[in-house]
């Protein structure tokens, strides 16, 4: 007696580059907002903290709807631009 054949289909999980692409950019604007979120923890005033962390979270929840890629891009420069001064500002106050 001979067994049929059978054809086992693999399937693998395929990503649209879209996917992929809003994967890493979902990745790298966490990575920034624990980066503000870390420096922050060092901000000598607790008022100054609390204003700031007020202030970050505030930002990422305003635009966290945009799907321009431009804006995208000028938002992600704008931040890291603000995480050095916050280092900056944290180094001095060492």
């Amino acid at each position: 007696m001979q067994f049929p054949r059978i054809y086992i289909r693999h399937t693998s999980k395929h990503f649209d580059r879209s996917q992929t692409v809003q994967f890493l950019h979902r990745q790298r604007v966490l990575q920034l907002y624990r980066s503000l979120m870390r420096t922050l923890r060092y901000l000598p005033d607790e008022a100054d903290r609390v204003y700031m962390a007020g202030w970050v979270r505030e930002e990422f929840v305003k635009h966290k709807d945009e799907k321009d890629v431009e804006v995208l891009r000028m938002l992600m420069n704008r931040g890291h631009d603000q995480l050095i001064k916050f280092q900056r500002i944290v180094n001095l106050a060492k």
